[in-house]
């Protein structure tokens, strides 16, 4: 099924959608809900191939054991996700936003991987999947766990709400940039960091200090971990 230019479905009454084969979206279309409790069932393939602005996936998604959600080009918004086993796979430039969203959950067989952008916009949503975005990690909105199979992360920026990412070793990582919310990272392990900028916001984990907790400095009067050491910082270190 293609859905050529930005044309889009509306799912009313309680509508149900199953895919077993590919749905193509080549503009900025989507699933989007009318009335009722909808839903899309994810068998196969669902992508969104073109369009340079928003398309969106507002209908709860269920994505099942081996099925794709690809973004490929500008930005796919999207509801609540239930994924099992599936993967999400976001191409450079283009942005999967977790947007309508109450709940998002992606078990550990499920994969997130890409060069684009994953955006964090609201929901609560708890991320186990396999976690590779070698392009940018964003939140500014929800309440977001990540972890604890995490091997790169991008750039990584928090503007608001709370994002918490754990993970056994250290992630690829990029530049930080906390402008607010709360950014939390249970890494134990020392960061390098190209650049890390604090605006506003918290930089954590806050713990009380004991003979197994790092020391802390401070960035432009903020508190952070003594493990995040920067090699180029934006603001004094003291």
């Amino acid at each position: 099924m293609t859905y050529s230019s930005s044309y889009y479905s509306y799912f009313y009454n309680g509508a149900s959608l199953t895919n077993n084969g590919t749905v193509t979206f080549q503009g900025d279309g989507g699933f989007y809900i009318g009335s009722g409790s909808d839903s899309v069932i994810n068998n196969g393939t669902i992508t969104k191939s073109g369009g340079a602005s928003n398309g969106g996936i507002q209908v709860p998604l269920t994505a099942n054991s081996g099925s794709q959600l690809n973004v490929q080009s500008g930005t796919l918004q999207l509801g609540n996700v239930t994924s099992t086993g599936a993967t999400l796979s976001v191409s450079s430039g283009a942005t999967a936003q977790f947007y309508y969203t109450t709940t998002a959950t992606f078990d550990a067989a499920s994969t997130i991987t890409g060069a684009g952008t994953i955006f964090f916009s609201a929901g609560t949503n708890t991320i186990s999947a396999a976690y590779s975005i070698t392009g940018t990690t964003n939140n500014n909105g929800g309440t977001t766990t990540l972890g604890t199979s995490v091997t790169s992360l991008g750039t990584l920026t928090a503007s608001g709400g709370s994002l918490t990412i754990s993970a056994p070793s250290a992630p690829t990582l990029g530049s930080i940039t906390v402008s607010g919310g709360t950014l939390t990272l249970n890494i134990p392990a020392t960061l390098s960091i190209p650049t890390l900028t604090m605006n506003s916001g918290t930089l954590g984990p806050s713990r009380p200090r004991s003979s197994t907790t790092p020391d802390r400095r401070s960035v432009s009067g903020y508190r952070v971990p003594m493990w995040l050491t920067s090699t180029r910082t934006a603001s004094s270190v003291s």
